[in-house]
């Protein structure tokens, strides 16, 4: 009985071990089948993420780029880019669809591109003729094409990138870089308002004096709260003697120019008010908005005088469904005229001056100091004081973004001709 139950034990282990030696092999067999799956499609990825990083480069080199990259061997396998327009909820975008294989596997990436627009930047500042000092706030993306000025201790809520790093006068200065930082960072300041002037142009209005002995215009424009603007205009020779104002006119926005652009061909726009709605003003040198001449500080036109606050009647801070969006367009500058009883005021819009900046017209000469406050942003070839060295005379800079310039910008604002990313699918 013994020997029979032996016999049953040897038996039952053999069976079990061939068995388990067996689930070891198929085991053993799908494990290298299983390797070998991922490996070919980790290859097949890598294929098309590197056509992607090809298409990536060359976008951001020519901002027209729209080749795609055509199939080609890489690694084993090929890969290939194709470059389309994409439209989402009314934004264009460009889609870049990757596509890898390798060994008869295929992997697809598909990037989406949104072209930068310099309505996204709380601050953008090419140049500097001044240094962003304490009492200062800035909100919103900010960005120095050079160094970033700073003195003292000012306060910078978004993220801060620049090309050349801070530099700081005097050197102990202590800014207050609350939403990150990053150097090495090189954006060019390329502003196209061509491309402003000809909406203005198509399907906007265009303040022009067509008086060829006098073809320079001054438009003095108050917004109202009922989605108006009441305007009056004089003509010059010079740009120094100028004609009597005309009669005041009363229109919609809507009527005036219906996709809200509107322009001064040779002129320069006074502005404050309420505005009720979506508009932008751009105030030219010439019809092109790519003047060789007549540019830079003091330069008699394409400038937007600001004579008193000038506001949303829905405040978006309070308001979230508010869609009232302000652009000011200057070839030259933007400028807060003298008044010295005004005290503060506000400007609530996105102000892009391409060949100057925001000034304060004598600072210096103030009785006190003010706020200068801002919903919006600023982009500009060069960041002048607005108090004087003191910081007792003159309007402290009080920026505060507009966080729905993120997707939504006032009609016909300049793009910043290069790309950001704006979706991947893996």
């Amino acid at each position: 009985m013994f020997g029979r139950a032996s016999l049953f034990l040897v038996l039952g282990f053999s069976s079990i071990f061939l068995v388990y030696t067996g689930n070891m092999v198929v085991t053993a067999t799908q494990t290298v089948d299983y390797y070998t799956q991922y490996y070919c499609q980790c290859m097949a990825e890598n294929n098309a993420l590197s056509g992607i990083n090809i298409a990536n480069s060359a976008i951001a080199f020519t901002p027209n780029w729209r080749d795609g990259v055509p199939t080609t061997s890489v690694a084993g396998g090929t890969m290939q880019v194709l470059v389309t327009n994409d439209t989402l909820y009314t934004t264009t975008f460009v889609k870049f669809t990757g596509i890898g294989t390798f060994n008869g596997y295929t992997d697809t990436i598909v990037v989406r591109l949104k072209m930068n627009n310099y309505a996204k930047y709380g601050s953008f500042n090419a140049a500097s003729s001044a240094y962003f000092a304490t009492g200062d706030t800035i909100d919103g993306p900010c960005h120095a094409v050079t160094s970033l000025p700073v003195t003292g201790s000012p306060v910078f809520l978004g993220r801060v990138t620049c090309k050349s790093g801070i530099n700081k006068s005097p050197s102990s200065s202590t800014p207050q870089l609350l939403g990150g930082y990053a150097s090495g960072i090189d954006i060019a300041f390329t502003p196209n308002i061509g491309s402003t002037a000809s909406l203005a142009k198509l399907n906007g209005y265009v303040f022009r004096a067509n008086n060829v002995s006098k073809p320079y215009v001054n438009v003095d424009m108050t917004f109202n709260a009922d989605a108006t603007v009441t305007y009056k205009t004089q003509i010059s020779a010079d740009g120094t003697t100028w004609s009597g104002w005309s009669a005041t006119t009363t229109s919609a926005i809507s009527t005036l120019a219906p996709n809200g652009v509107i322009a001064a061909y040779r002129g320069n726009f006074i502005i404050r008010g309420q505005l009720d709605g979506r508009c932008t003003l751009c105030a030219l040198v010439d019809s092109t908005g790519n003047a060789t001449g007549g540019i830079g500080a003091g330069a008699k036109f394409g400038n937007i005088f600001v004579d008193n606050s000038i506001t949303y009647v829905d405040d978006p801070r309070t308001v979230t469904t508010s869609t009232d969006q302000l652009g000011l367009i200057c070839e030259n500058r933007l400028e807060v005229t003298f008044n010295n009883s005004r005290g503060n005021i506000a400007i609530q819009g996105s102000i892009l001056c391409k060949n100057d900046g925001l000034t304060i017209n004598s600072y210096a000469s103030y009785s006190g100091i003010w706020n200068m406050n801002l919903l919006g942003g600023v982009a500009q070839k060069n960041l002048y004081p607005t108090t004087n060295s003191g910081l007792t005379a003159g309007y402290r800079y009080v920026q505060k973004y507009d966080q729905r310039l993120l997707t939504t910008v006032p009609p016909g604002y300049p793009d910043a001709n290069n790309y950001t990313i704006y979706s991947w699918l893996q």
